[in-house]
């Protein structure tokens, strides 16, 4: 069950118990062209805290579902699909004195988080060498988040956010030859902010756009694009291109290079802003890729601009809009000037499946992630890790026996990425106003040690005419490892405290097809 509203290739059901919760769903034919898929999930925990089982006094519970309805046809595909889901966090303030751990323990909290949704889709062949692409959808997020509690007089603090965003499109691809495709479109954007801390503003946009294809030869293929973003809360017209250039080498080999240039979303500005362009993208991109039957290596180079972002002055240094997680941003700044960020590196990938159902994969990620202000020179910010480094091995043992498929599945999976980036902390400043404190506000000068981790899995399926069972085992950070979120500083504890990420976490299910 997942939010791409896992579509049945034909209609079964499926059931699967396990220690993150139970999920039921299926697809159900309706006469020969259609099918009905339902899914709903709840979580494991939410059951067990409903039934009286103390965790910690803390109570973590989840629930969803979504639903799809297809129909396809000769000339038309049509897809109408929702969703509804929710979760909540609720913590209870610790009682006795001397269980008292830390400052989190002094506060009742509450968080509280939904989302709704729906959409359609509509395809139509209007002939052979003409078609219609369609679909508009809508989701609604809410979101809570209560805190009371703390030294005496107690603190209380509301926030509640709610988040609507409406998407359409519909688009005529036109097929002049084997050579030769055109596709013109029309999207429609709009999103509305509610009670919402972010620094995006409401926004609401409409972008044309023309896409050709050409294949001049058998082995070069182009793809060019331009388009019109313009806006109806700023009237600011943006203009965007893009184009991809892909040569075959050899039998199995492909060289690429490609750039876009696109509007991205706006921003609350001050009223001294004057510029209400929204933010502008530049991707480049190139590389080579290989494929065969045992092998498949990939190579290539990237660079990402990102232009007209707000940077906003602070008391004692600055903040850019990466440190907006960090809670730097001031709901009325004085200053305001334009930022820039900034990434490129190289990646290479390397995937093996051997004849015996062996498999491989190494992928390797070296980049840079900068930032500026102004015309200034680019520096380091929060996101600059350098690398990232993930690998996998997998083996798959599939026998037969008295008319049953009997397959085993053994995984292992390795990541260790470059350390995030932090702020200093100021303790006696942060003592004085009991929260944490920074001593240059935006100023990125204490890198977290690297994240590593090691996942493995097992599983056992086991498929007779009727049922297919499937047990399986996956454990999250086999070897222990312990990685650094965040520093923060605690007021109980009158210290900088450390918020340690991911413990060891084994996931054990059950599930079977029918």
């Amino acid at each position: 069950t997942n939010m791409h509203l896992h579509e049945s290739a034909k209609p079964e059901f499926r059931a699967k118990a396990g220690f993150l919760g139970f999920e039921f769903g299926g697809g159900v034919a309706i006469g020969g062209k259609a099918i009905l898929d339902i899914n709903l999930r709840y979580s494991f925990t939410g059951l067990l805290a409903n039934l009286g089982v103390d965790f910690g006094g803390e109570k973590i519970g989840f629930y969803d579902g979504v639903i799809s309805f297809r129909h396809e046809g000769l000339k038309h595909k049509l897809k109408i699909f929702g969703w509804s889901g929710q979760s909540e966090n609720e913590f209870n303030h610790v009682e006795l004195v001397a269980d008292i751990e830390e400052y989190k323990d002094l506060f009742n909290i509450d968080y509280k988080n939904s989302s709704n949704g729906g959409g359609i889709r509509y395809d139509l062949a209007l002939g052979p060498k003409l078609h219609l692409r369609s679909g508009a959808a809508y989701s609604k997020l809410e979101s809570t988040h209560d805190r009371v509690g703390g030294f005496d007089p107690p603190t209380e603090t509301h926030i509640e956010t709610v988040t609507n965003l409406f998407s359409s499109f519909a688009e005529l691809a036109f097929i002049h030859s084997p050579r030769v495709n055109t596709s013109v479109g029309l999207n429609y954007v709009d999103k509305l902010y509610i009670h919402n801390i972010s620094p995006y503003q409401n926004e609401s946009f409409i972008r044309p756009y023309i896409q050709v294809e050409l294949k001049p030869t058998e082995a070069l293929n182009i793809d060019v694009g331009a388009d019109f973003s313009r806006s109806f809360e700023t009237e600011v017209l943006t203009p965007g291109y893009r184009a991809m250039i892909k040569l075959k080498t050899g039998e199995n080999g492909q060289l690429y290079a490609g750039a876009r240039h696109s509007a991205g979303p706006y921003f609350n500005h001050s009223d001294d802003f004057s510029d209400k362009d929204p933010m502008l993208v530049d991707n480049y991109e190139a590389g080579w890729n290989m494929q065969n039957r045992k092998h498949a290596l990939s190579a290539g180079l990237f660079y990402s601009l990102l232009s007209n972002l707000p940077v906003v002055n602070v008391t004692e240094g600055t903040m850019h809009l990466a440190d907006y997680l960090d809670g730097v941003w001031e709901q009325n700044p004085r200053n305001v000037e334009e930022g820039a960020g900034r990434y490129y590196g190289m990646e290479i990938e390397w995937n093996y499946r051997s004849a015996n159902s062996w498999k491989f994969l190494i992928n390797q990620t070296l980049y840079e992630s900068s930032r500026r202000i102004g015309d200034g020179e680019f520096i380091e910010g929060r996101f600059d890790g350098n690398y990232a480094t993930h690998m996998a091995i997998s083996k798959e043992i599939i026998r037969e026996k008295k008319g049953k498929n009997r397959i085993w599945n053994f995984s292992l999976r390795g990541t260790i990425n470059g350390g995030l980036w932090e702020q200093s902390i100021d303790e006696q400043a942060s003592a004085q106003i009991l929260d944490t404190d920074f001593l240059r506000p935006g100023v990125y000068d204490v890198q977290l040690p690297a994240y590593k981790r090691i996942d493995a899995g097992i599983s056992r399926t086991i498929a007779n005419p009727k049922v297919r069972w499937r047990y399986a085992l996956d454990i999250q950070n086999v070897a222990g490892f312990s990685n650094i979120a965040f520093h923060y500083y605690d007021p109980f504890l009158q210290d900088i405290s450390t918020k340690d990420q991911l413990g060891i976490i084994p996931v054990l299910s059950v599930q079977a097809s029918w």
